[in-house]
């Protein structure tokens, strides 16, 4: 277990705060060693990834829901984070034609890549705690992330390649990566993943227009189609890796509460997670 270890500036002081992180990555080591000590078994850890527009918040708590006594989930709250609205809004207007003839585009472009570092240091920051926390959950419950600290690379190398990120934030956002990779412990490293698929043409039509979020109505088609390539490769890598991989097809589907074609869909996942033997 690393003894030592540094955050960069991308990192919100309020979730980089020395002796609570030390605390929370020396208990959930803790608690993985005992278990192994004990061959005592410790439950599920599944994490929900897919493209933004898929659905996947809705299918963690119906997923959660389904068990409402053996499963508890962590939200992605992507409310909570202060500057995730800027960027949509200020990448909206930076893939506007007419900003790139325009005297403010360079000014744009240099407050979007600083809102970008915020926004991915926010998101990779709170991400990982969840992951530590779920260690005192696991012995009780199944835990359920929505959108996984992995995926979230895949959200930054798209911003990247766009030239949505600076240099130094993408330097700053890896070396962060290859810490939290060494602090968490190794059976959060092997989850079970449920991969929320859809379309490209459902996913277009539920964030630019149906699900009613106007900062991202002005979102560009290209970040949104690249955004869907990259995290179909990020499933791909991690079930190359050996990680469990159960995909759900919510193209025709409808995860919102009080929808009958969610609850089929469901219990068939969870009827799969329990076939999957656990690493604990």
């Amino acid at each position: 277990r690393p003894t030592s270890f540094s955050w960069s500036r991308l990192v919100p002081k309020s979730l980089r705060e020395p002796q609570k992180m030390a605390f929370l990555i020396k208990k959930a080591w803790d608690l993985e060693k005992d278990f192994r000590k004990k061959r005592s078994g410790l439950h599920k850890y599944i994490v929900v990834g897919g493209t933004m527009g898929t659905g996947k918040s809705e299918f963690v708590r119906a997923l959660a829901g389904f068990r409402p006594f053996k499963a508890k989930y962590f939200s992605e709250a992507w409310e909570d984070n202060d500057e995730l609205q800027m960027f949509y809004r200020l990448l909206g207007i930076w893939a506007d034609p007419a900003c790139r003839t325009s005297k403010s585009y360079r000014w744009i472009t240099h407050d979007l890549k600083e809102v970008q570092g915020k926004v991915q240091g926010w998101f990779a920051a709170r991400k990982f705690i969840q992951a530590l926390i779920s260690m005192f959950d696991l012995p009780n419950f199944a835990v359920i992330q929505d959108t996984p600290l992995w995926q979230d690379g895949a959200y930054a190398e798209t911003q990247y390649e766009l030239g949505l990120a600076s240099e130094k934030n993408m330097a700053a956002y890896r070396k962060d990566s290859l810490w939290r990779q060494k602090l968490l412990p190794s059976y959060l490293k092997w989850p079970i993943l449920v991969y929320v698929w859809a379309p490209f043409s459902v996913i277009r039509e539920r964030v630019l227009k149906s699900r009613g979020r106007d900062f991202e109505s002005q979102l560009p088609e290209g970040y949104l189609l690249r955004l869907h390539r990259n995290t179909l490769q990020w499933m791909l890598a991690m079930k190359q890796k050996g990680v469990p991989v159960l995909v759900v097809d919510a193209g025709a589907s409808d995860f919102r509460p009080g929808m009958s074609d969610r609850l089929p869909v469901v219990a068939k996942i969870w009827q799969e997670i329990d076939k999957i033997k656990n690493r604990i």
